[in-house]
This record gives structure tokens, C-alpha cells and sequence, in this order.
């Protein structure tokens, strides 16, 4: 997932909470999408008598022309064979219930340790079906680095973002004031709007390897204090405000 350095120009802040969203922010969405993929072509190919590599195939070129959310559909109708044996529900089950195989960048991970080592509380606030994004975060052994995770569908789709329930319930958690709490995400359709709304500090990462890197902001609203298109300009940047707070308990 990483980008190239970059050098830091902005100031950092004392901040304690370090709070992440999940999917290509701790690891590229791509990769899970793909080990899903192998794994439905996996589980398919056999009762169809056709090679997994076609079926991964030919899903995968569909998800790089930009199919999205009827994958399984188009996949049936292309290979009636399949149809027979398997439903596009049952797929979804498979795909979401998989154990993928993804992974967090090394920095990213050297990152985490970092800030907890400084006594610096660390989350995770995510969106999508629990089951999935469950095996995602274990998949990624995130709880060794991790002192909290808030899987917003537990509440109810309805609170996925931008609603503040899940960040509400991490700084209830902490009761660390607003200004020292920060939340890292990648879509501006949704990660920034609530954090702003509660007077957090808000960083975009926006990778051209990102499945949402082009999208922009709605309205100022949606807007993240800071954006960084590299891997390790954010690293830096946090790394230290982490520090910033450090030496500011000190005094």
C-alpha cells in the first residue's frame, strides 16, 4: 500500500487517541477483494468441472472494469455450470465468511507498536458486515496492537458513518478530550464528516492503489484536516504528534 517519502512541512499535535478505519487504511481493499475471489473460484470449480483460474479470471476482470456490487450475478449467468450447484446468496456467504489473505503494511504495523509503547490508546472504527469485517481484523492480527475495535454494524447499518456513535462510544472509552483524538481514513464520503462534527483531527491516506483515491470531498464538511499521498509522510506525521504529546506531559 505504501507511496514514496515525503517530507512533513505540517505541525504536529499532542494527541493520545489514534483511531483507524479499516479497509485501505490497515491494508489494501483490493487484496481482500481478490482473496475472495480465489477463494469462491476455489470452492466452485470442482462441482462445475471448471478450472478455478477462469472463474478467478473472470471475476477479477470484472471488479478492474468496475463492476461492483452484481459480481456473482454476471458470474451464473456466464457459467451456468456453476448455477446449478451454487446460489448467489450462498456466494456472498462464502466470500464474506472467508479467512482472506491480506496484510498490513510493515510501517503501518511498526507504526502501531510505536504509539502504544508511548501509552497512546489505539482503535479501530469500521463499517460493513461484522462477520467479514471480523475475520479482516483478526486475519491482520491487529488485537496484539489494538485497545479497542468498534464494528459499527453491531450497532445497526444505520450507524455506519458518517453517523458519531462509534466514535462517541471509543472516546467514552478513553475520556480523552476531542482535540487529542485522530481518525486516519480513505473516503471522504464518509470518514471525516463525524470526527470534524466532534472537534477531532481528522488524515486522509490517499494512495493511487486505493479503490477510492479519486473521490472527492462533497462540501467542507466532509473535508479531513490533513491528507497525505504517501505511506510514509503519514507515518512520520503521526509518529510525531505522538511525540509532541509525549514531551508536553513531560513539562
Amino acid at each position: 500500500m505504501g507511496g514514496d517519502a515525503v517530507n512533513v512541512e505540517v505541525s504536529p499535535r499532542a494527541l493520545r487517541l489514534f483511531v483507524f478505519d479499516l479497509d485501505d487504511t490497515l491494508y489494501a481493499e483490493r487484496d481482500y477483494v481478490r482473496s475472495g475471489f480465489a477463494h469462491i473460484a476455489r470452492i466452485t470449480a470442482d462441482s462445475a468441472g471448471i478450472p478455478a483460474e477462469d472463474i478467478e479470471v473472470f471475476l477479477w476482470d470484472g471488479f478492474n472494469e468496475k463492476v461492483r456490487g452484481n459480481a456473482f450475478d454476471l458470474l451464473l449467468t456466464a457459467f451456468p455450470e456453476i448455477a446449478v450447484h451454487w446460489t448467489v446468496g450462498r456466494l456472498i456467504e462464502e466470500y464474506r465468511g472467508h479467512k482472506p489473505s491480506i496484510a498490513t503494511d510493515p510501517t503501518l504495523k511498526s507504526l502501531l507498536r510505536t504509539l502504544r509503547q508511548s501509552g497512546s490508546k489505539i482503535g479501530v472504527l469500521t463499517d460493513g458486515p461484522v462477520q467479514s469485517q471480523r475475520s479482516k481484523y483478526n486475519s491482520l492480527q491487529l488485537a496484539a496492537n489494538v485497545d479497542i475495535a468498534i464494528f459499527n454494524d453491531e450497532f445497526g447499518v444505520e450507524y455506519r458513518k458518517p453517523n458519531e456513535r462509534g466514535f462517541r462510544a471509543i472516546m467514552s472509552a478513553f475520556h480523552f478530550p476531542p482535540e487529542m483524538c485522530v481518525y486516519v481514513g480513505d473516503n471522504p464520503e464518509k470518514d471525516f464528516y463525524a470526527p470534524r462534527r466532534l472537534g477531532w483531527h481528522s488524515v486522509r491516506l490517499r494512495l493511487p492503489s486505493q479503490l477510492r483515491h479519486e473521490l472527492e470531498p462533497a462540501s467542507a464538511d466532509y473535508f479531513p484536516d490533513l491528507e497525505f499521498n504517501a505511506l510514509a509522510g503519514l507515518v512520520q506525521y503521526l509518529e510525531n504528534c505522538c511525540h509532541c504529546s509525549c514531551s508536553t506531559e513531560s513539562k
